[in-house]
C-alpha cells in the first residue's frame, strides 16, 4: 500500500420520510469507521426530508481503499 493511498468510507443512510437510501462517499487517510462513527454529516433526500446524521447512524458502511489513478 502506498503512503499517499486513501479510504473511501462509502455510507448509506435511509430517509424518515419516504425509505429511499441515501450514499455518501468520504475519503480518509484512515479505514478507522471510529473516525467516521462521531462525524456529522447533512443528510438530504429529493422529497424535501433533511437531517443532521452521525456517521454511526448510517444503514450500511462500507470501506476501500481508494487507489489515486497516476496523472
Amino acid at each position: 500500500m502506498d503512503p499517499e493511498d486513501e479510504f473511501l468510507h462509502l455510507l448509506v443512510y435511509e430517509c424518515e420520510r419516504c425509505g429511499s437510501p441515501l450514499s455518501m462517499g468520504v475519503r480518509r487517510d484512515e479505514r478507522n469507521l471510529e473516525v467516521l462513527d462521531a462525524t456529522p454529516f447533512d443528510v438530504r433526500c429529493p422529497c424535501g426530508w433533511s437531517r443532521e446524521c452521525l456517521g454511526l447512524e448510517a444503514r450500511y458502511h462500507w470501506v476501500l481503499l481508494w487507489i489515486r489513478r497516476a496523472g
